[in-house]
């Protein structure tokens, strides 16, 4: 089917700014928003990264209710046509397509699929899927597999069917002589591209990109270090460039891997493709009852068709490695769960019988007449009840027959310590507080049955990340238990101070008493100021791999060495810095090639002293924006706040965030300014 790019992302307002950024379709109120479809005889509109659940309206009829995304067929010969997105609440979406087809026979959306039956000596055994769908006759057809590395065709095979009225799926075995397996550290991608023949012509076409890879147990994606990512840090923002911003910084943090609470949008997947991270998707959260969470439909009338679109979206992707079908679900093991979970999977495994399906399990509570519910005259207290549910033999009996369904079992810290310690089955923890991470990373990833360690939050003051994608002293912290040699520095006025409020700075009063952690994965940390020996203290597994200093402030540099069986493995530095003096601006590729796309830039604005060093104390007051040209300013913000007046922003830690969008070829000047100091000065250019 022809597909056509409908929409790049709308944000449609928010409870603060009630703003939208339309690419191609406007706004009718804070909820609703259109946009015109081309002519088609038959089609399917695509909506990708639905924040909320919203009913969709085509040609003025309701044609559905969607939340996270879904494919939603169009009437029948439609020409131009106009769709309608309505929500109850503020939303945003982050793709809309149209699939069109002139002819009775095509293949469906998202209807292609490639999978990695075995890897040997003379080549990769792959088998191609395609969903076709026939509205009229029988007719004979001939389905063409191709696969390409690049521009170069690397495989061939033709398949000759007989194509009935109805929906079938044609699978092609093919293989592939010469190839390289995607395994996270070698992310090598291909392309499949399927083409549709009858009575001698070529009447529909579809292709995808995949990885060839042969995972045989759960165990051989290695150790997974992740964290959740539940939103969107930089508001009004989507696509490619944030999600490469956002993804690298996480790696930069030590993440290998990351569990998206959502759908996450095409970009989102691309670049963790590309980048060689491991993605856990919630396909939904909750299995709610109508009039729950704004939800108007229940989960027995609506998880059939998001799971339907969800893994055919998902699954040729090689960094999705597995699917989670519930955040501690109050339904999920109770007396009508297991058969739900039954349901579940059998649909996720029709689709995709290889990626694995977790599920995020919580105590069950027993209800009314499984236990006591008084002692006496009196109602038992909730920790009795708790204590005895945990004794209570039909309870334990529905928690286990609910797990051992699962080709994972999820679990949450710290409820979820009993499921953790109870056999040899695969396990990951999908949700950590802070607080116990460092715990569950050097304690529990050193056993076999425990996949993953997840941190319950990616981005702010407790994540790896602020809400620039710039690592927090938690990042820092979180590398550091990731295995990283090179010690990190952080500090601060306040001897109370823990590793998420303190900064790798060293500009104080001199006199002053400062606090120094250093976060170390070596045995031993030695600190030293300005040559000379502050101390050594043990770090380690013991010490939870920091060690803190008090040390009297004297302007120069700080360094710490990582000592590892008396050997010195890493070091690291921090160092006194001039007064503010200039302002910096810096982005990647100053010029983008739209090919049809908004063009979003990423601009750090940096204050430096005079030698080009950041300034992470010493800053101006307000700072203001100037953008000339083709270009709009999205939003600004630092580390912990987003500006009102966006073309008014104060640096924090040395440091504030532009976010420009390009609407069309040409270019954009952004300059920012404040009293006392060097401008900064960028020039954008946008090329066809």
């Amino acid at each position: 089917m022809n597909c056509t790019l409908l929409s790049n992302g709308w944000i449609v307002s928010d409870e603060e700014r009630k703003e939208s950024v339309p690419f191609f379709g406007e706004r009718e109120s804070e909820n609703t928003a259109r946009v015109t479809l081309p002519s088609f005889d038959r089609g399917y509109v695509e909506l990708n990264g639905l924040s909320s659940q919203s009913d969709v309206y085509i040609g003025g009829e309701y044609s559905g209710t969607l939340f996270g995304g879904g494919l939603i067929a169009c009437p029948p010969g439609s020409g131009r046509t106009e769709l309608k997105i309505s929500s109850r609440s503020a939303f945003a979406l982050s793709s809309a397509k149209l699939y069109s087809a002139k002819g009775d026979l095509f293949i469906t959306p998202r209807g292609v699929s490639v999978v990695t039956d075995r890897i040997a000596p003379e080549g990769a055994y792959l088998t191609a899927t395609a969903s076709l769908l026939n509205l009229g006759e029988r007719v004979k057809a001939s389905v063409t597999v191709l696969i390409y590395s690049g521009n170069r065709r690397v495989a061939k095979r033709i398949k000759n069917i007989v194509a009935f009225p109805g929906l079938r799926s044609v699978s092609v075995p093919i293989r592939v002589n010469s190839f390289i397996e995607y395994n996270f550290a070698e992310t090598k991608r291909y392309r499949v591209e399927i083409i549709l023949s009858a009575l001698g012509k070529a009447v529909d076409a579809a292709q995808e990109t995949f990885g060839i890879s042969d995972r045989k147990s759960v165990q051989s994606l290695g150790k997974m270090l992740g964290a959740c990512v539940s939103s969107n840090p930089i508001p009004l923002m989507s696509g490619e460039a944030l999600a490469k911003r956002l993804l690298s910084g996480l790696i930069g943090t030590g993440v290998n891997a990351v569990r998206c609470t959502f759908i996450p949008s095409e970009d989102f997947l691309s670049a963790a493709d590309e980048l060689g991270l491991r993605v856990i998707v919630d396909i939904f959260s909750s299995w709610t009852h109508p009039g729950k969470d704004n939800s108007y439909l229940s989960f027995a009338s609506s998880h059939g068709t998001r799971i339907d679109y969800a893994v055919r979206y998902l699954r040729n992707h090689p960094s999705v490695v597995m699917y989670c079908v519930g955040d501690g679900l109050e339904e999920s093991y109770g007396r009508s769960g297991s058969g739900y979970l039954e349901d579940v999977l059998a649909e996720i495994k029709e689709l995709d019988p290889v990626k694995p399906v977790t599920c995020v399990i919580k105590e069950l509570v027993p209800t009314a007449g499984e236990i006591p519910e008084k002692e006496g005259n009196a109602p038992l207290s909730e920790a009795k009840l708790l204590a005895a549910s945990r004794q209570n033999h039909l309870v334990e009996k529905l928690t286990r027959e609910f797990r051992s369904k699962l080709d994972v079992s999820g679990f949450a810290l710290p409820g979820g310590w009993e499921i953790a310690e109870t056999d040899g089955a695969a396990k990951v923890a999908l949700e950590v507080p802070g607080e116990l991470y460092a715990d569950a990373v050097t304690g529990m990833m050193k056993r076999d049955d425990i996949v993953g360690v997840f941190a319950s939050d990616a981005i702010g003051p407790e994540g790896n990340l602020d809400y620039t994608c710039l690592p927090t002293g938690t990042g820092e912290y979180r590398k550091i238990l990731s295995g990283s040699d090179d010690p990190v520095i952080l500090t601060s006025r306040d001897k109370n101070a823990e590793t998420a409020e303190m900064k790798p700075d060293w500009n104080y009063a001199p006199g002053e008493t400062i606090k120094v952690r250093v976060l170390g994965s070596g045995e031993v940390a030695a600190l030293y100021l300005n040559g000379r020996i502050v101390g050594r203290k043990i770090t380690g597994r013991i010490n939870r791999y920091y060690a803190d200093f008090e040390v009297p402030y004297e302007a120069g540099t700080l360094t710490a060495v990582n000592i590892l069986q008396g050997s010195e493995v890493g070091s690291g530095s921090i160092f006194s810095v001039g007064g503010a003096r200039q302002i910096k601006l810096l982005t990647g590729s100053k010029t983008f090639k739209s090919e049809g796309r908004t063009a979003d830039y990423f601009i750090d604005v940096w204050v430096l002293d005079a030698n080009g060093n950041p300034c992470l104390d010493d800053e101006p007051g307000e700072m203001h924006v100037e953008v000339v040209g083709d270009g709009e300013l999205v939003c600004s913000l630092s580390k912990n706040e987003i500006f009102s007046d966006k073309y008014s922003v104060k640096a924090y830690d040395g440091h504030a965030l532009l976010a420009v969008r390009c609407k069309s070829p040409g270019s954009a000047t952004v300059r920012v300014f404040a009293g006392g100091l060097l401008s900064g000065k960028i020039v954008l250019r946008v090329k066809e």
